[in-house]
C-alpha cells in the first residue's frame, strides 16, 4: 500500500470514530430551544448597548483596583472580576452558538442561570454589587448613572419567563453547522475532515502518516469548544436529555 492511501485510510477510520460516531453538546433552557436553533438569534440584543457599557465601566473600576470575586453556586467555582469581564466580553463579541466536545462540560452549562453562562455572571455581578457600595473605589468612580446601569441590566437578566428547564441537546458532529474556522478538529464532512487535516499537516511540514493525522488532532479526552455559525435544524437534534440532577460537580483533572 502507498504512503498515501495509507494516509487517506487511516483520515477515514478517524472520521469515522472520532466524528461519525460522536456528538458535541450544548446546556440549555428547553424554553429557549427554537426551530432552528438560529445562531443569528441575539438573546442579548435588547440590551447589549447598555451591557456593554457596563462592562466598560466596570473594566475600568478594575483598572483603578477594585476587587471583587464572582461565585457560582451550582460549581463551587470562584473567578476574578476581571476574568469575568474579559469573557463575557469575548462572548459577546463571539458570534455563534456555543457547544462542548464533553457531555460533563454541557451537564455544567445547563445548571447556568437560565441556561446562560453569561446571565448566570452578570446576576451575580448585578445581585452583589450594590452591596460594595461603600468601597473607596466604588465610590469615587462609579457615578449614579452607573448605579442606575447596573440596576438596568439587574432587571432585564431577571425578567420574563423565569421557567428553565434544564437540557443538554446531542447533535451529530458531522453537522455543517460545526464547518467552522477552528483549525483541524474531529468535526463535519468527510471531505471537510480531510480538508482541515491535510492542511494542518502541510502547515506543521509533517509528512502525510497516520500519526501526523493523531498529532494535529486534540485528544478525545482533551475538550474543545466550537461556536457553531449556521442554523440548526430540530432534526438535526439527535437526543434532548433533561438534566434532572440539581448538584454538579467539574471532573478532577
Amino acid at each position: 500500500m502507498s504512503a498515501e492511501r495509507e494516509f487517506i485510510e487511516a483520515a477515514e477510520r478517524i472520521w469515522q470514530e472520532a466524528v461519525a460516531s460522536r456528538y458535541m453538546y450544548r446546556g440549555m433552557c428547553l424554553e429557549d430551544l427554537s426551530d432552528p436553533l438560529d445562531p443569528q438569534a441575539d438573546p442579548f440584543r435588547p440590551i447589549r448597548p447598555e451591557l456593554c457599557h457596563l462592562l466598560e465601566i466596570l473594566q475600568a473600576q478594575v483598572s483603578r483596583g477594585f476587587r471583587f470575586t464572582v461565585h457560582e453556586d451550582y460549581s463551587s467555582f470562584s473567578f476574578d472580576l476581571k476574568d469575568i469581564l474579559d469573557w463575557s466580553k469575548r462572548d459577546l463579541d463571539s458570534p455563534g452558538i456555543g457547544f462542548a466536545s464533553i457531555h460533563h462540560s454541557a451537564l455544567g452549562y445547563a445548571h447556568n442561570y437560565r441556561g446562560s453562562q453569561l446571565k448566570q455572571n452578570l446576576k451575580y455581578i448585578t445581585d452583589h454589587l450594590p452591596e460594595r457600595k461603600d468601597d473607596p473605589i466604588l465610590r469615587a468612580g462609579m457615578t449614579a448613572a452607573g448605579w442606575a446601569l447596573v440596576e438596568r441590566v439587574s432587571e432585564w437578566v431577571s425578567s420574563g419567563d423565569l421557567v428553565c428547564t434544564k437540557v443538554v441537546i446531542w447533535v451529530r458532529r458531522t453537522s455543517p453547522a460545526f464547518e467552522v474556522n477552528e483549525g483541524a478538529l474531529p468535526l463535519g464532512s468527510l471531505d471537510y475532515f480531510m480538508g482541515r487535516v491535510v492542511a494542518a499537516v502541510e502547515r506543521e511540514g509533517l509528512s502525510r502518516t497516520p500519526q501526523a493525522i493523531q498529532h494535529v488532532l486534540p485528544p478525545e479526552q482533551r475538550e474543545f469548544n466550537v461556536r457553531a455559525q449556521r442554523p440548526i435544524s430540530r432534526s438535526e437534534i439527535e437526543k434532548i436529555e433533561e438534566v434532572r440532577s440539581t448538584s454538579w460537580r467539574p471532573i478532577d483533572p
